[in-house]
């Protein structure tokens, strides 16, 4: 006979709302089932999980809001800013946590064991409720040491820096999304962690079906202000075509064999080209396209060291490859070097992917480390979830969750992020030092773009619709802030290029994002659409060619 659900003791109660838990059946266990564990570079070990003397939650409850009627789904300190539900099917199971410097080690390997021990019995709890089955270093492949010498040497570079504890993450691998939810909220309101999240699946912003017009003269981006951020005003300066300039794009994919890519002889630096080639194919249209006549030509036609860096990375010959941006943010940071341009083409739901703790702490390593970093801000089709001045909060749609505090206490845990991350003047904002950006319309004056994200954190707009560049075959018209994100980039390539030719140094990414604001093209309504400036290459120009006089 199955057992009747256990009854959810009485939450401590809030001043000015009422609330009641909702008990659902929680799963049953066989007292003795024999559970298999393997950790990723330890020797594999079983255990017998016998039954937890701890308190077991409930599988599943509510917060529910008497006086509203509506489920409150974040903590009552968080109910004055909107909420964006994150879809469950975008949760991957697993977890990132930043175990406590307590567990800090050398070595990957003893930092595992370190963590594993500071858990005591309640491992073996966790272990059976979340389904966790297998656990490993954050960054896999990387040695710990790559990070703590990275975070050194930008402390370093700049006194205003602090660790962040890159070199601190974990992977847990539960055996469903939910059980990856449970996980991270339990771990962190228990301090057992420094933080933990599960990991996501990011989205490449959209492209658009490709059309059969090659033209330069359709590339009306290029042109003069305030129709676009004239190019050729930058390509008339020694070094203003990209030659010499790293540039790094970070994409789930590309074809290569595009015949306007082949004189480039490009190479995916990292990780497997996947999917969404004509997503990649665009944004390497914008960015180095080569003046061959065969039909665009990008804002950076003469850059050499291209850096293609892939989400995906390769599994065991019979899976599919697998989606880690975390990884893949981590690959460039140590892949690139001072000077180089970093495009991330990915967004996490509708927003920047900053958003996220453990995806802000590698951006701002980055940016530390001088590489100038370029980031779309997201496309929101939600209308409320656009403006990031709102401060808004992102948790997981129907999946909150009730544990036992210290005290034997139950109580909501929610597992989202920090409002205000991405406000200016928001007592939690903070600035990764990426070039963050927007899209508007192309016709003159520009408008913001029907689904960008917009707030006073961007630093630039450029084209969202209407810009043509390679499809994954042919040729096509590139949408949204991915676009214009491609744009900003090429524009920082040909503009740190042509400054390390004409000084012989390289500006640092505060330097570039001030620079890319000079006397650029306003929005048609700049105090409403808060998309930033387009930059405006001949007053760049101007600048740059008055300091070298």
């Amino acid at each position: 006979m199955p057992r009747r659900p256990e009854p959810i003791p009485p939450l401590p109660s809030t001043p000015g709302i009422q609330r009641r838990p909702v008990p659902i059946p929680h799963r049953e266990f066989d007292r003795n089932p024999s559970f298999g564990f393997r950790t990723n570079g330890l020797d594999a070990f079983a255990f017998s999980a016998q039954r937890s003397h701890q308190p077991r939650p409930t599988e599943w409850a509510r917060y529910v809001d008497v006086n509203r009627s509506t489920d409150s789904m974040v903590a009552p300190e968080q109910n004055a800013y909107p909420r964006f539900q994150l879809p469950i099917q975008l949760v991957r199971p697993s977890v990132l946590v930043k175990v406590g410097t307590a567990q800090d080690a050398d070595d990957s390997l003893t930092l595992i064991h370190r963590f594993r021990e500071s858990l005591g019995s309640r491992w073996q709890w966790m272990a059976e409720r979340f389904g966790i089955h297998e656990m490993e270093y954050g960054f896999r492949a990387i040695p710990k040491e790559e990070f703590t010498r990275l975070e050194q040497f930008a402390e370093r570079m700049d006194p205003d820096y602090r660790r962040c504890g890159l070199d601190r993450y974990i992977r847990l691998r539960c055996d469903t999304a939910n059980n990856a939810i449970g996980l991270a909220a339990y771990l962190t309101p228990t301090r057992l962690a420094d933080s933990a999240f599960p990991e996501v699946t990011g989205t490449p912003p959209f492209v658009s079906n490709p059309q059969q017009n090659p033209l330069y003269l359709s590339q009306g981006y290029l042109k003069p202000a305030p129709q676009g951020v004239d190019a050729a005003a930058i390509w008339a300066l020694p070094g203003g075509d990209g030659e010499g300039q790293t540039i790094a794009d970070l994409e789930n994919g590309w074809n290569l064999q595009h015949p306007e890519l082949l004189s480039k002889k490009l190479n995916v630096s990292y990780g497997v080209s996947y999917n969404n080639f004509d997503h990649g194919n665009a944004t390497l249209g914008v960015l180095v396209a080569p003046n061959d006549l065969l039909g665009i030509v990008g804002l950076c036609p003469s850059a050499t060291d291209v850096r293609l860096i892939s989400t995906f990375q390769p599994t065991d010959p019979q899976n599919s490859p697998e989606y880690d941006l975390f990884m893949a943010l981590g690959a460039a940071v140590l892949d690139l070097h001072a000077g180089a341009v970093w495009l991330i083409e990915q967004q996490f739901l509708a927003f920047p992917v900053e958003l996220l703790d453990y995806h802000y702490e590698l951006i701002k390593l980055a940016t530390t480390l001088g590489i100038v970093v370029v980031e779309p801000s997201g496309n929101s089709s939600t209308q409320g979830f656009r403006d990031l001045d709102d401060g808004f909060v992102v948790n997981f749609a129907g999946v909150p969750w009730f544990f036992l505090d210290e005290n034997g206490l139950y109580v909501p845990n929610q597992v989202s992020t920090i409002p205000g991350v991405l406000a200016p003047g928001h007592p939690n904002f903070r600035d990764s030092g990426a070039i963050l950006v927007a899209a508007s319309t192309s016709a003159v004056p520009h408008n913001q773009w029907q689904n960008t994200c917009y707030g006073k954190r961007i630093d630039c707009y450029a084209w969202g619709e209407n810009v043509m560049t390679l499809g994954s075959t042919d040729f096509g018209v590139y949408a949204d802030t991915s676009a214009a994100s491609a744009i900003i980039g090429g524009v920082a390539s040909s503009v740190m290029a042509a400054v390390k030719t004409t000084f012989g140094y390289a500006m640092s990414p505060k330097q570039v994002r001030a620079l890319l604001k000079v006397k650029g093209t306003p929005s048609a309504f700049p105090s409403e659409d808060k998309i930033g400036v387009m930059p405006n290459l001949k007053s760049i120009v101007s600048t740059i060619t008055s300091h070298w006089q």
